[in-house]
């Protein structure tokens, strides 16, 4: 009796599992409202209503949502510049910071003035090609003046574009359109302050690590030319053990790898790399910094015959002196001087 109560019990259980699960994915598919601009202006909802809506009555029309609500705005693609970027398929994982870092280059304004999206339209085994869509930010503030100040989950600006007859579409967060309920200027102050004080903090720990590490390098280099002027005082001095001259010249052929390595390290690196920290564990070192030209810093690690394999390990992230990077290279000992 009881084994057939607890299998009833578990079939109901699974029915209403699947009933609910059907119901939210209704749900959550009805909270997704989508708009197309038309001319003029005038923005058409699609999906099954094709209701056409003018500025005004679309901002009357979206305030009676909930913030539960995704916004999908498909806009023009006259209003965008488009370019396309060819990308090793290494870079998979960095390319949104990729174009971060380059989007003042690549488009006629200043990254702060920008709006962009991106998307791989191409692949083969070697290369990736990626569209990227950009315009001015407050040329699309104009055309989404409906769509601002809302109670909404999230905003997203698409364009569609057209590339060797196939159609692709990239997505633009829209981050800059508030969509939450404004705050009060005392707290914005407040949040200012703050951002301003970490940035000072975060300024004076870059100068600070950069202070310790060329103390470090000076100190090592002291410490070397103190072994080689003790190597010279014991050869010349013959009451002197064989046993001392030994242990000068073990002291001096441990820390020979760490000098060349830093020493090799500021020799290939531009004058607009900065290095924050390094790390080596066992052949492999590990290389921070913040640089203005991050892209090619690979490539000129790699043209060492200290090092190989040098590959970004993390996103690089735009910084006020240039972007910051991590770059994980083998240590391979072809370029040190033997002992």
């Amino acid at each position: 009796m009881s084994v057939r109560l607890t299998g009833f019990i578990d079939r109901q259980i699974s029915q209403a599992t699947i009933g609910f699960s059907i119901l939210a994915g209704q749900f959550t598919r009805n909270r997704q409202l989508r708009f197309a601009e038309q001319e003029g202006g005038a923005f058409i909802q699609l999906g099954n209503d094709g209701r056409t809506f003018s500025s005004l009555t679309l901002r009357k029309y979206l305030e009676e949502i909930t913030r539960d609500h995704e916004i999908h705005i498909e806009l023009k693609e006259s209003h965008f510049l488009i370019r396309q970027l060819s990308l090793p398929v290494g870079a998979r994982s960095y390319i949104d910071g990729i174009i971060r870092s380059q989007i003042d280059r690549l488009m006629p304004w200043k990254a702060e003035q920008t709006l962009f999206g991106w998307a791989i339209v191409q692949e083969n085994k070697n290369d990736l090609a990626v569209c990227i869509a950009a315009t001015k930010k407050t040329k699309i503030d104009e055309l989404l003046i409906p769509f601002n100040d809302l109670r909404t989950k999230k905003i997203y600006c698409e364009v569609t574009v057209k590339i060797e007859d196939q159609r692709h579409t990239i997505r633009l967060p829209i981050n800059h359109l508030s969509s939450m309920p404004k705050a009060s200027s005392a707290i914005i102050r407040r949040l200012l302050s703050g951002f301003l004080v970490i940035v000072f903090i975060l300024y004076i720990s870059d100068l600070s690590m950069q202070y310790f590490i060329r103390s470090e390098i000076d100190a090592i280099q002291l410490r070397l030319e103190n072994i080689k002027r003790e190597k010279i005082e014991l050869t010349n001095k013959n009451d002197q053990s064989s046993d001392e001259i030994v242990i000068a010249t073990d002291l001096k052929r441990n820390e020979r790898p760490v000098v060349e390595v830093l020493n090799e390290l500021a020799r290939i690196l531009p004058d607009n790399t900065y290095l924050t920290a390094i790390t080596i564990e066992k052949r492999i070192i590990h290389i921070e910094g913040i640089s203005t030209d991050v892209t090619s810093l690979p490539a000129l690690i790699d043209s060492s015959d200290f090092f190989t394999n040098a590959t970004f390990s993390a996103a690089t992230t735009r910084q006020q002196a240039g972007d910051s990077f991590r770059i994980d290279a083998i240590v391979t000992g072809r370029g040190m001087n033997k002992p």
